[in-house]
């Protein structure tokens, strides 16, 4: 064989190379190397048609085969006899008749193993064929998966091969003979699919003049309709359901079930104005839907011209095969306005706005998507659920600035597009509400005697309110004071607390902005004893003690205050006395009054009632106003003159003068400085001081009124009535 020859040719040059082969030797490239060989497989081999289908014993014959393609690399075959002692078969293909029987002849290829075979009788004598018949002739009719028998008559009985060949279309018909069921061992034909095609049989034997026999007939089949179906033509999956738009087009295509159905006509069953349908083309079937107006879900259907029984009996009816397309005919967004009650809605951050969102052409409901230009300026949503011809969009203040809202519909427009609007809108900053007010400071100690303490500034929650002026008031202005001030910087206020005597008090400072409520924080003073005034001597005495209200009230406590070993009157002018903390260069001025007297300056007798702490003793306090009131509302008459300064200054042991801690003098002379308890002009009740001189001559005398005292020796002084609760 060929390919035996080439291989031993290629195992002997490898022999021959290997036995030559030298490291040292430069292996040379061939001149003329072996072209690379295309190997052609075999596709398939057939016995030529003369075969025998008969032989006498001892008949020997040539047979022949054909191995395509042609130009096959490897064409080689093996021949086979399937019983050896009927028949015979070389490797040429001759054939050799030995016993009475049949046997099965072979051929098959060495490439790819492809085969065919022929069925062989052998007997003593031959007897031909004379005729042919089949069950079946002219035209027959036929459905889809029909199957039925086809019996060839073979005449004579005795002919030595009785056997037929069947010829059909494999494309339409199968014939097949069934191992078992109520067919086995007969020859079947099915019709495979609708169509056309011609059925014939050849006999195996022959006739006297070395000829087969042919019969045939026609089966036409016809493949019904068991169903149709709507599909998307781009994927060819169903279509139960499809939404549209006024105007816009769709296709879908008609499939009919199966494929080869004989009868593919159809109807378009749908009448009415939501869509328009037309049959675009036959192949495919292809029908375009256009949306006409809104609608909502509606069906669409499509049925087959064929028909089909349906139910039994009485009730047996013939209908079509329908499929249907749930269809909704949408009205697209085309126009969209986006409006407020604001030209351009302005509005604080932290508050909300509504936008109205309406449409012209009412449009089917949809989902829309709603956004703001900065989400740090502003955000937007849907208030509640959209609808077919307005909606409201809910827009809240984040921050101060200017952004927009836009809102989008999903779905699209004619022009398959989405539809918008936009507002400008604009955030202003919300108003700053004070939200607490505090301290620098939460506690203070300060000392009494009019001890200013340094500048306590008020801080503002948050720091910049408009309104920063607040208020502030102590619990007990006999121990200390408070004032207000403007704060050097940030337009805030600062306070200054006055220690006055020792002991605890509560500064309570409160912002004037209620907007937010009352705000307001505390700050606890405590006042320590402040190192006393040098006051010289001081006496108290208790022997006579008044009760006057709820109070007792001592005899006057008396002091020295400043010593001086002469007295020089100065001029009749507003100059007051001058002194230090220690009294030492304390004088005693006149004043000129309205009638034409001079009075002490009350420099000196202030600055004693400042620090007239010191002189009450334990138990006993400086009186305030109320608690002298209601010492001088028993004395009458309630005012007194200076013509009546005798009479009551026995009885409350001198003068007293008009006189707080906080005033001095009336400098506008209105009014008897002098002259007892009550001072027309001033706004304080009473006075608790008594101030005198003593002089060569004891008392008050006409000198003073007439500014007497050149020089003298000359010693003032201070007395006050101490109180405490009955």
């Amino acid at each position: 064989m060929k390919k035996s020859i080439w291989t031993l040719i290629a195992a002997l040059g490898v022999l021959s190379l290997g036995a030559c082969n030298d490291d040292t030797t430069e292996t040379k490239p061939d001149p003329d190397p072996d072209p690379i060989t295309t190997v052609i497989p075999v596709e398939s081999v057939a016995f030529d048609a003369e075969v025998p289908s008969a032989l006498v014993i001892g008949q020997e014959v040539t047979i022949a085969w054909t191995v395509l393609p042609s130009d096959a690399t490897n064409k080689d075959v093996v021949l086979d006899s399937s019983d050896k002692t009927v028949a015979t078969i070389t490797d040429a293909g001759v054939l050799k008749a030995l016993k009475v029987g049949t046997t099965t002849i072979s051929v098959t290829t060495v490439d790819g193993a492809k085969t065919d075979d022929f069925e062989l009788t052998v007997a003593t004598d031959i007897v031909a064929v004379t005729s042919l018949t089949l069950n079946y002739s002219g035209t027959k009719t036929a459905v889809k998966d029909e199957e039925f028998e086809l019996i060839a008559t073979v005449l004579p009985n005795e002919a030595t091969v009785k056997t037929v060949t069947w010829t059909y279309d494999e494309q339409v018909f199968d014939i097949y003979v069934p191992e078992d069921g109520d067919n086995a061992g007969k020859t079947m034909l099915k019709v495979l699919k609708g169509g056309s095609g011609l059925i014939k049989a050849t006999t195996d034997g022959k006739n006297t003049a070395g000829e087969s026999l042919e019969a045939e007939f026609t089966v036409t089949a016809t493949s019904p309709v068991k169903g149709i179906k709507l599909v998307d033509p781009a994927t060819g999956s169903d279509i139960s359901s499809k939404t549209i738009n006024v105007g816009q087009t769709i296709e879908v295509e008609v499939k009919f079930e199966p494929e080869d159905a004989t009868n593919k006509n159809y109807t378009i069953d749908y009448e009415g104005p939501k869509v328009t349908a037309v049959k675009k083309t036959d192949n495919p079937m292809i029908i375009q839907i256009t949306g006409a107006e809104k609608a909502g879900e509606f069906e669409f259907p499509v049925s087959s011209e064929e028909k089909y029984t349906s139910g039994e009996g009485d009730s047996a009816m013939e209908v079509p095969h329908t499929d249907y397309i749930n269809l909704k005919v949408n009205q697209p967004v085309t126009t969209m306005t986006l409006t407020g009650t604001d030209e351009t809605p302005t509005f604080m951050a932290g508050t909300t706005y509504e936008l109205t969102v309406a449409f012209a052409d009412n449009p089917t409901t949809q989902t829309y998507d709603v956004t703001t230009g900065s989400t740090t300026i502003a955000t937007a949503s849907i208030k509640g659920s959209s609808t077919a011809d307005k909606f409201k969009v809910v827009v809240t203040g984040v921050a101060a600035g200017n952004t927009t809202v836009t809102v989008t519909s999903k779905g699209k427009n004619t022009q398959d597009q989405p539809v918008s609007a936009t507002r400008n809108i604009v955030i202003t900053a919300p108003p700053v509400i004070i939200q607490s007010i505090s301290l620098e400071q939460s506690t203070l100690n300060v000392a009494s005697r009019g001890t200013k303490s340094s500048a306590i500034k008020v801080v503002y929650n948050p720091s910049d309110v408009p309104n920063k002026n607040v208020t502030a008031v102590s619990s007990n202005t006999s121990i200390a004071t408070v004032a207000v001030e403007d704060a050097p910087t940030g337009g805030g206020k600062q306070i200054v607390v006055t220690g006055v005597k020792a002991g605890s008090a509560t500064i309570t400072v409160t912002s004037s902005d209620t907007s937010n409520g009352t705000k307001a924080v505390d700050l606890p003073v405590t006042v320590t004893a402040a190192p006393a005034v040098k006051l010289g001597t001081a006496s108290f005495r208790t022997q006579t003690t008044w009760t006057a209200g709820n109070y007792i009230w001592s005899d006057f406590v008396t002091g020295t205050v400043c010593q001086k070993d002469t007295y020089t009157q100065v001029a009749a002018t507003d100059n007051a006395a001058t002194t230090d903390e220690n009294c030492d260069c304390a004088r005693g001025a006149f004043k000129n009054g309205t009638d034409g007297a001079r009075y002490y300056d009350v420099f000196t007798a202030g600055m004693i009632y400042y620090y007239a702490d010191v002189l009450c003793p334990a138990e006993w306090r400086v009186p305030t106003d109320t608690e002298f009131n209601a010492l001088t509302a028993t004395f009458t008459p309630t005012m007194y003159t200076y013509s009546q300064w005798t009479t009551w200054g026995a009885e409350l042991g001198g003068g007293v003068l008009g006189l707080n801690k906080d005033s001095v003098w009336d400098k506008s002379g209105e009014a008897l400085k002098f002259g007892g308890f009550y001072l027309p002009t001033q706004s304080n009740a009473a006075s608790r001081l008594r101030i005198w001189s003593v002089v060569d001559n004891p008392g008050m005398d006409a000198t003073v009124n007439t500014g007497g005292y050149t020089t003298s020796e000359r010693q003032e002084m201070v007395g006050l009535r101490c109180v405490k609760d009955k």
